[in-house]
């Protein structure tokens, strides 16, 4: 578990410290001043599990076409890439992980894939480099992406020509990260994760955390729904208590309703790893905040779970306050605040958090 965290040169956040980091936290702060990025940047380092190199293509690509990096006018996939670094400034590499120690951090440097003749046949290796240095004066060189972690080197080409590579993989088994953004999951990451947890007890906890808003649901599945869904794409539907009842849709039930089971299932399918969870209050009713938080704070206890959200909502604060002084585990509120382009971080004390919580104190 992250008890610190830096982040440097990525997209708008050159650098950024925070300490006293706790099991869940909430990050506040003005528009725009980088809530979100700190989540991307965690999203990138809690990279899923499997193949390093192939799963932080697969974020940054998602991360570049959310957006709109992919489909600026003129771009290609270098220029796109160059967007992760802050200001496009691929000179400096990129850093994401612990404040107080760089082992276990991710590191993310532009640089270039060479191949050289050798009597002993071909010699592959890569060299960090500025993607506006022309290919170090080669034409054969390709640029690429030097992902650096747990002292192992990885390379991703962004060559279209060519394939991702490794020189050596990485031991370190990277546990599942789920991002939930304000547009809730798609299809396809809804599908994916339910069949991750189908038939567990976790199951029980999604049927739980839907009771808080209707305590009347009694069964949830996921079902082609057969109303012009995407071919292979299930909806999820549920069953009231009390016999006879058939399977309504449950975005019958409304915006509100839909958000919290996105949210459930995100959190449950963490498991072992990091959920982040972006504009927590998003079709949340003010009354049911305090027992929202309650239930992350129990599921990310249980299911050893890290959990980082954002909130613009006074009433979401002072929900998140209250749970996180009932709960046994650590919370956090981090606050985030811009002076003369330079980026700030505060976090508040568990005595700071009980007065929040009472008093409904406005600190963005």
């Amino acid at each position: 578990m992250l008890t610190s965290l830096r982040v440097q040169n990525f997209r708008g956040l050159s650098s950024l410290e925070i300490t006293g980091l706790g099991r869940v936290n909430l990050l506040v702060g003005a528009n725009n001043v980088g809530k979100t990025t700190v989540l991307e940047a965690l999203s990138l380092y809690g990279a899923a599990p499997g193949g390093l190199v192939e799963n932080l293509a697969a974020k940054i690509d998602q991360l570049l076409t959310l957006r709109g990096d992919q489909t600026r006018p003129g771009a290609d996939r270098l220029s796109a890439f160059a967007r992760i670094f802050a200001a496009g400034d691929t000179s400096k590499p990129i850093y994401i992980g612990p404040a107080t120690s760089t082992e276990g951090g991710l590191s993310l440097a532009a640089g270039w894939y060479i191949t050289d003749s050798t009597k002993n046949g071909v010699e592959v290796r890569y060299q960090r480099g500025d993607w506006s240095s022309s290919g170090l004066g080669r034409r054969d060189a390709e640029p690429m992406l030097i992902i650096e972690r747990d002292g192992a080197q990885l390379g991703l080409s962004l060559d279209a020509r060519s394939l991702a590579f490794q020189h050596r993989r990485s031991s370190r088994r990277v546990n599942e990260t789920i991002f939930l953004r304000a547009t809730g999951l798609s299809g396809a990451e809804m599908n994916t994760l339910w069949d991750s947890i189908a038939l567990t007890s976790k199951e029980d906890h999604l049927v739980r955390a839907l009771q808080l808003i209707d305590d009347r649901i009694d069964r949830l599945t996921l079902i082609n729904s057969r109303a012009g869904d995407v071919a292979g794409q299930r909806a999820p539907f549920f069953r009231r208590k009390g016999p006879g009842q058939e399977p309504e849709p449950l975005r019958n039930l409304g915006d509100g309703m839909t958000r919290m089971f996105d949210l459930a299932l995100g959190l449950v399918a963490s498991e072992g790893g990091l959920f982040l969870l972006d504009e927590a209050e998003n079709g949340v009713h003010y009354l049911v905040l305090d027992d929202l938080w309650r239930f992350v704070f129990e599921l990310a206890k249980r299911l050893n779970i890290q959990v980082f959200a954002t909130t613009h909502s006074a009433d979401c604060l002072a929900a998140f306050a209250r749970a996180a002084t009932e709960s046994d585990q650590d919370g956090a509120v981090v606050r985030l605040w811009r002076e003369d382009d330079a980026l700030f971080s505060r976090v508040y004390s568990e005595d700071e958090l009980a007065v929040i919580g009472r008093h409904r104190l406005e600190i963005r």
